[in-house]
């Protein structure tokens, strides 16, 4: 999220600004919400043809209040102008009716701005206009620094404290060590309403799939009505494979309390781990000492490297204040490292440039040397002003000629202080 505020809201600002962002991550975002600025709309569609783009519902409500208020409500045209209001939302319903957007994957974390705007709120509150700029920069990083302090705090409160347990079960517990402590709430939530409110109506097998038809009753298809809506589940029981007609996990990558219902009329006592996305879990971001050594790796190395800091932090957070164990620990520890000294006698070196393209929007080196502009000459293939004579002869003259245009003005500004120096000098 990006606040379009400092710039003006022109065509021509907001596509200077997407060229930069899409240069910048060297690829299109997959969803865009924005405002019912017009000119975002144009422009979106423009420049990134591929993305969708959502409007805000907290804005697009918000902005329905302003138009039918009271004044609205004293006009002698009422009936034609709440049409036309209505008419023009109808129109919109495909970017800003959460139903038409099912088919995006998370995009029920994209509802709204709130994320923009939570960040705007928080600089707001440490930086003003008045402000020089040593002052800026000292509020900036006081807020920065707050901003790591809760982050430190949300993730000492993950990994030490637990929470009360609802039901009791072998996966309400797993949940627990699993996600973050925020996530594990909402996941208990709908395992606890699995008890509340859904009941199985009939089941349909086929030869490897079954179908379930949970009835949710927590909920009335229409308000005074004593119809409840009916999700129908599939469940692969020898792969472990769930699809429910409700969509919550393609929408927000969190299994729904009718999928936990089939788990558990199967006796499925473990957490399905292929649900399992890896920015919910609490060792999703790694230490100081794993991020160095997770770059330029595969998926699955990534995700076995988070797991050993993980097993290791957790051993050392149970062993801290017993010495003798702590001692047996390290002895076994140094018997592995011979160990691993033995098979792998050389330390892979890690690139540097894999390190720096990892920490900027996750790109790769070569795109990284790539994007790079000769001062010189401007060419974008990895070159500088140090390696220009490298290239070919036909390029050496452009080189040349560009050196003595940068030399040039040096020695028109140098001319007019040694005559100074002279003339005082004399004096």
């Amino acid at each position: 999220m990006y606040n379009y505020t400092h710039i003006n809201e022109t065509s021509g600002a907001y596509i200077w600004l997407l060229k930069q962002f899409k240069e910048a991550f060297g690829k299109d975002p997959k969803v865009v919400v924005t405002d019912q600025d017009p000119s975002m709309k144009i422009v979106i569609a423009e420049c990134f043809p591929d993305t969708r783009h959502r409007l805000c519902l907290w804005h697009f409500m918000m902005k329905l209040g302003i138009e039918v208020g009271s004044a609205l409500c004293n006009r002698t045209d009422f009936k034609r102008r709440i049409s036309d209001i209505l008419g023009d939302m109808f129109d919109l319903r495909e970017s800003s009716i959460p139903t038409y957007l099912k088919d995006v994957h998370m995009v029920g974390l994209m509802r709204t701005t709130s994320r923009s705007e939570s960040e705007n709120h928080l600089f707001g509150k440490w930086t003003s206009l008045h402000l020089t700029l040593i002052e800026f920069l000292s509020h900036y990083d006081t807020a920065i620094d707050y901003q790591r302090y809760i982050e430190r705090k949300n993730d000492h409160d993950s990994r030490y404290k637990t929470p009360a347990f609802k039901i009791h079960l072998p996966m309400e517990k797993e949940a627990c060590k699993l996600y973050a402590r925020t996530l594990f709430f909402n996941v208990q939530d709908e395992m606890f309403a699995l008890y509340k409110y859904c009941i199985a109506l009939f089941v349909v097998q086929t030869k490897n799939t079954e179908t379930y038809s949970v009835r949710d009753t927590q909920y009335h298809i229409f308000k005074g009505s004593d119809q409840f809506p009916v999700y129908q589940v599939e469940f692969c029981k020898s792969e472990v494979k769930l699809h429910c007609s409700y969509n919550r996990y393609k929408a927000y990558g969190l299994l729904c309390r009718h999928a936990f219902y089939v788990l558990r009329m199967n006796n499925v006592k473990e957490f399905p781990k292929n649900y399992l996305h890896k920015w919910w879990l609490k060792n999703v971001k790694p230490s100081g000492f794993g991020r160095r050594r997770i770059t330029g790796v595969s998926d699955v190395v990534q995700s076995e490297v988070l797991e050993l800091y993980q097993i290791f932090e957790s051993t050392i957070d149970h062993l801290v204040h017993d010495l003798d164990k702590l001692h047996i620990y390290k002895d076994k520890m140094k018997e592995l490292l011979n160990q691993v000294e033995i098979d792998v006698p050389t330390v892979p070196k890690v690139s540097s440039k894999a390190v720096m393209s990892a920490m900027l929007a996750e790109v790769t080196a070569e795109e990284l040397a790539k994007r790079r502009t000769c001062s010189l000459c401007g060419g974008k293939e990895g070159q500088n002003k140090t390696t220009y004579t490298n290239e070919p002869a036909s390029k050496k003259p452009k080189v040349q000629a560009a050196l003595k245009e940068k030399a040039a003005p040096k020695q028109q500004a140098s001319q007019p202080t040694r005559s100074r120096l002279r003339s005082s000098t004399l004096k």
